[in-house]
C-alpha cells in the first residue's frame, strides 16, 4: 500500500523529533524500516516526482527541516527545527498558524479512507489500534469490550478530499492553462497517488496547496478531539536528541536509472500496473497540456 505524501512527511518528522540532526541517508534507512513495520513499500521519491531525497526533503518539509550541507563529499544533515510545527493556510491566500506535528499513525488514520478497517485511540494513553472490520482478534475483543476508553477515528472520505482539491483549484492563483490542464485529474477516484500528482501538477503552488490540505486535515482533527475529550497535545510526536554517525547505503552511488530498475524490481507486477504506470501516463499528460 502506497502511503500519502503528507503522512511521509509526518512520519519524517516523527523520525527528526527522535533523532535531530540525522543524515540523510540514515533517515531513508529509518523512513523505510517504520514504512515496512506500518506494511507500506519502501520509499521513494521518484515516486512523488523528485530525483533526490534532498530535493524531496527541501520541497515536502520547507519551514519544519533545515539542511545542512557537506563543505566537501559527504551527506546532508538533516535538523529539525527546534519547536516541531507547521505553518499552515486557511486558504489559497496564506494565513499563517503554528500547528502541533501530528504524529504520523494518527494524521494516516484520518486521511486514509479505507471503509474495511476500524481505528481506534485509547484515551487515556493516544495508543492507536486498527483491525478489520468483523475480525475476531485481540485487538477487536479489547476495543469491543472496554468502548468507554477508546474513542473511534473516522477517516475523511475520499469525495470530501477531492472536494478540497477541486475547491483549491478554483480558488488558486494559477494560469488558466495550468487549471485546464490539471482539472481532469479530478475526475478520478481519490487517492494518495493522485494527489501526490495533484500536487506535482501545481509546481510552485504545489506547496501552498499542502499547507492548505494540512489546514484542513488539522480542523478535522481538532474537531475530532474536542468531540471526544481528548488533548490534542497527547496526538503530537515527541522529541528528542541523540548522537549519529554517517551509515552506509548499498547503492547509493548508483546512477538514478540504475536506483529506479533496482526499486521496480521490488514491486509486484500489479503494484508496477496499477500505481506506477497511471502515476507516469498522468504526470506526462500534463507536462503536455502545460507545455503546449
Amino acid at each position: 500500500m502506497q502511503m500519502e505524501l503528507s503522512s511521509i512527511s509526518r512520519l519524517i518528522l516523527d523520525l527528526l523529533s527522535e533523532t535531530s540532526p540525522e543524515y540523510g541517508a540514515r533517515l531513508k534507512q529509518r523512513l523505510n524500516s517504520a514504512l515496512v513495520k506500518q506494511g507500506h513499500e519502501h520509499f521513494s521519491e521518484r515516486t512523488y516526482g523528485f530525483s533526490r531525497f534532498r530535493d524531496f526533503l527541501q520541497k515536502s518539509l520547507s519551514g519544519s527541516i533545515s539542511i545542512e550541507r557537506p563543505s566537501g563529499s559527504g551527506d546532508i544533515l538533516v535538523h529539525l527545527v527546534k519547536k516541531p510545527a507547521m505553518t499552515v493556510s486557511s486558504g489559497p491566500t496564506a494565513v499563517s498558524e503554528i500547528l502541533p506535528v501530528i504524529r504520523s499513525d494518527v494524521w494516516q488514520a484520518f486521511i486514509q479512507p479505507d471503509l474495511s478497517r476500524k481505528r481506534y485511540l485509547r484515551k487515556s494513553t493516544g495508543q492507536l489500534l486498527h483491525f478489520l472490520e468483523g475480525a475476531n482478534t485481540a485487538i477487536a475483543t479489547e476495543v469491543n469490550d472496554a468502548k468507554q476508553d477508546f474513542a473511534e477515528i473516522i477517516p475523511v472520505k475520499p469525495e470530501v478530499q477531492l472536494a478540497w482539491m477541486r475547491d483549491y483549484l478554483t480558488s488558486t492563483s494559477v494560469s488558466a492553462s495550468a487549471k485546464e490542464a490539471i482539472r481532469p485529474l479530478l475526475s478520478a477516484a481519490y487517492s494518495s497517488m493522485l494527489n501526490a500528482t495533484f500536487t506535482r501538477a501545481l509546481g510552485d503552488q504545489g506547496a501552498e496547496w499542502r499547507a492548505h490540505r494540512t489546514h484542513l486535515v488539522h480542523r478535522r482533527i481538532d474537531e475530532w478531539c474536542k468531540l471526544n475529550g481528548v488533548p490534542i497535545e497527547r496526538l503530537a510526536a515527541a522529541t528528542k536528541t541523540e548522537s549519529l554517525a554517517p551509515p552506509a547505503i548499498p547503492g547509493a552511488n548508483d546512477s538514478p536509472r540504475a536506483q529506479a530498475i533496482r526499486l521496480l524490481e521490488t514491486l509486484s507486477e500489479d503494484d508496477i500496473s496499477r500505481i506506477i504506470l497511471p502515476m507516469l501516463a498522468t504526470t506526462m499528460f500534463v507536462k503536455a497540456r502545460m507545455a503546449s
